[in-house]
């Protein structure tokens, strides 16, 4: 998932990608995980602007390491 999104978390991602390579990363996803025991969420919105978001204590930036 590090490879489209940005990590904000251990396990949660976010950003915004197309909708090709979101179809790429589900396909990989679901190649890698067992689907008997494990679960990936994505959420998605149409439009930015309703994204509301809420922060409280420290904020995880990776955005530095691209280049």
């Amino acid at each position: 998932m590090k490879k489209y999104l940005i990590r904000i978390q251990n396990s949660v991602f976010e950003g915004e990608i197309t909708k090709a390579k979101f179809e790429k990363m589900k396909l990989k996803v679901n190649d890698l995980i067992d689907s008997t025991i494990d679960l990936v969420i994505f959420f998605k919105s149409r439009d930015i602007k309703w994204m509301d978001k809420d922060i409280c204590g420290f904020e995880k930036d990776d955005t530095d390491n691209f280049l």
